[in-house]
């Protein structure tokens, strides 16, 4: 078996962006991986496009050593970027997707094997409301996300923060943060701060919390200047679960974030991390640090059906993302569909990933990357 050819995908629905790729084999089988949200998707389809020739008559079933090959760099060594990162990241998932597909099991039993046939989510609000910001649009959202049986949310309610503004505007994302609060109990809330508070105000935003009532965590709070400063705030105020680990390009990024003991809940990124060997890798690296895993994944369904196959082997296992209400188009995007309900993201039973996008899907919202430019497949 070789590698015929490999096709970057952008999927446009709504107002979600997604950035596929598919690795065709002479066999005629095709394994499909996801690359969105690099903030450069054109970038990432650059790079896949060096990488073809490199490719190409390659066996995808020796996946280690493929992947290593694309890891490769000169020297002087320098930080791995996150467009790099990102197309290493898709190739690696749908080499992955081959070989589950030869071997006829889906991936989590390829990787050991489970008992676990479904894994909890949680529900992330953002991606619904980002043309709707008022405190009555988060209730509604919280109130319809409880209603189809997700017991905890993720919410972005800080929207007036400014990192090194210390007098910032609080009382909004209060208001928007009390508004879910009135119908998901606050230890079943996780808060999003993307990044935005200052350490003073971050102390001021702690002070309203109620410590015997804290939310589910709080995600990324510090602009990273203040990153050092974050296991303090840890020891500080034990009673908060911390998480961070989104941005993280590599296993070396995600080693150091442990090591700075500043996190509860480490979030690698199957788009973003280099490989799903290396989320696989921290998770143990994980554990033993008495941290716990969730998988960041406010993505499409082909990233999402990889971060279940890799939750399903967490013995730890807390909620995964799920970006709720992103994109009504999703329900058509790939088959067999994705099977969410009460919470519970069932896993597909396939081989190999288990999901492949819709013939029909692809006709109507994606375009293929072809020698620079993007063209439409409709029409």
């Amino acid at each position: 078996m070789i590698v015929t050819s490999i096709q970057t995908y952008r999927v446009a629905v709504a107002h979600e962006v997604w950035l596929w790729v598919a690795v065709q084999t002479d066999q005629g089988i095709v394994g499909w991986g996801e690359m969105s949200d690099s903030g450069d998707d054109e970038g990432v389809a650059h790079r896949i496009d060096r990488w073809t020739d490199k490719l190409t008559g390659r066996d995808p079933r020796m996946v280690s050593a493929i992947t290593a090959t694309l890891r490769t760099r000169p020297y002087p060594r320098q930080a791995v970027s996150r467009l790099e990162s990102t197309a290493i990241s898709g190739i690696n998932q749908a080499l992955w997707d081959i070989l589950g597909q030869v071997l006829g099991v889906p991936l989590f039993q390829l990787w050991g094997g489970t008992e676990i046939r479904a894994v909890p989510l949680y529900a992330n609000l953002n991606r619904s409301l980002r043309q709707r910001r008022s405190p009555e649009a988060f209730l509604q959202a919280a109130q319809i996300a409880a209603d189809s049986g997700f017991a905890i949310v993720k919410c972005t309610p800080f929207d007036e923060m400014i990192p090194h503004d210390t007098g910032a505007a609080l009382s909004p994302g209060l208001e928007r943060l009390h508004a879910v609060a009135q119908v998901i109990p606050m230890h079943g809330i996780a808060i999003d701060c993307h990044q935005r508070f200052h350490p003073t105000t971050l102390a001021q935003f702690l002070a309203t919390l109620n410590p015997s009532e804290p939310p589910y965590w709080v995600e990324d709070a510090l602009a990273p200047v203040y990153w050092r400063e974050s296991g303090r705030w840890r020891q500080q105020y034990p009673h908060i679960r911390w998480a961070s680990g989104e941005t993280a390009n590599s296993l070396e990024e995600l080693l150091d974030l442990l090591e700075s003991q500043s996190v509860d809940v480490l979030m690698p990124d199957v788009k973003h991390v280099g490989g799903l060997e290396m989320a696989q890798s921290i998770m143990a690296v994980a554990h033993a640090r008495s941290c716990w895993v969730s998988y960041h994944n406010p993505s499409g369904p082909i990233a999402t059906a990889f971060s279940a196959h890799l939750s399903a082997l967490d013995t730890r296992m807390l909620p995964m993302e799920y970006p709720w209400g992103a994109a009504r188009e999703r329900a058509q995007a790939v088959e067999p569909a994705e099977n969410i309900s009460e919470g519970l993201y069932r896993l597909p039973m396939g081989s190999g990933l288990g999901v492949v996008p819709r013939h029909e899907f692809l006709a109507q919202y994606a375009s293929r990357w072809q020698q620079g430019v993007w063209v439409a497949l409709k029409g």
